[in-house]
C-alpha cells in the first residue's frame, strides 16, 4: 500500500517502513518529536488493484517511519489539519 502524508519535508520523497524523513524545505511539524502522527491519504495499488478512498493515521518515532497505522476517524481528521 502506498500513502501520501505531509508531515517533514513536503516534497514528493519516497520513504519505506523504517526510515528517517527529511527536513528542511517546506516542512510540515515539529521535527525530532518523540511520537507524532500525520494523516495518510491512500493511493490506488498498482499490483492488486485496491482502491479505497480511505484516511489512515501514521506513527512518526523520533522521525522515523515506524510502519503502524490505522483507519483515521474523523476526530483525528480535525485534530490532526490544526496540527500542521
Amino acid at each position: 500500500m502506498t500513502l501520501q502524508f505531509h508531515f517533514g519535508h513536503t516534497f514528493q520523497d519516497t520513504y519505506r517502513v523504517g526510515d528517517r524523513i527529511r527536513w528542511g524545505g517546506n516542512d510540515k511539524g515539529t521535527p525530532g518529536q518523540e511520537r507524532a502522527e500525520a494523516i495518510g491519504y491512500q493511493e490506488p495499488c498498482a499490483t492488486c488493484g485496491l482502491d479505497e478512498d480511505r484516511e489512515y493515521v501514521l506513527l512518526f518515532e523520533r522521525d522515523v517511519l515506524t510502519g503502524d497505522h490505522r483507519y483515521a476517524l474523523p476526530e483525528d481528521l480535525v485534530r490532526l489539519d490544526h496540527e500542521s
